[in-house]
């Protein structure tokens, strides 16, 4: 196994025993096991790995592997709604498109779990840092979709 395998598997064992929420933790992890990391190469694993933020305990963030959201659980609506509702800050409608402005660095994780979601009306979304755009079948349909993304950041 190569020393970036050896590296990531640790990072792996580590976000699945605590809960981290920054790159700074996990760089500290490592350097104390004897990796000579710094937070650019944990800025890499973390992309290479497909990590994602997502709300913890005491109203801190976690990273979690983004497998865990879109598996087939009991409590995926619940993920689902936990997810947008701790993530997203606005959300608009132009045209057939619903943008979502999300907290930074969590828009990868919605994204993720709203693509996991069977919906005919979505089409496809794209994320970057704090934004996403879904594209809707039809300009109703983004209506229609913004109206329950609202209720659902509404439910605190």
């Amino acid at each position: 196994m190569k020393v970036k395998e050896k590296r990531q598997a640790q990072i792996l064992k580590l976000i699945s025993a605590v809960e981290v929420e920054t790159q700074e933790e996990i760089t500290l992890y490592l350097q104390n096991l004897g990796y000579k990391v710094t937070q650019a190469t944990v800025s890499r694993d973390i992309k290479d790995l497909n990590l994602v933020k997502t709300s913890g305990s005491q109203k801190r963030y976690k990273y979690i592997a983004s497998d865990q959201i879109t598996s087939e659980t009991p409590d995926r609506k619940d993920r689902f709604s936990s997810l947008v509702r701790d993530g997203v800050i606005d959300v608009r409608v132009a045209q057939q498109f619903v943008i979502l402005r999300c907290h930074a660095g969590m828009a990868p994780a919605v994204a993720s779990v709203i693509d996991s979601v069977d919906r005919a009306e979505i089409i496809g979304s794209i994320a970057g840092d704090d934004t996403i755009f879904i594209a809707a079948d039809s300009a109703e349909s983004a209506v229609m979709l913004q109206n329950e993304f609202r209720q659902i950041i509404k439910q605190y």
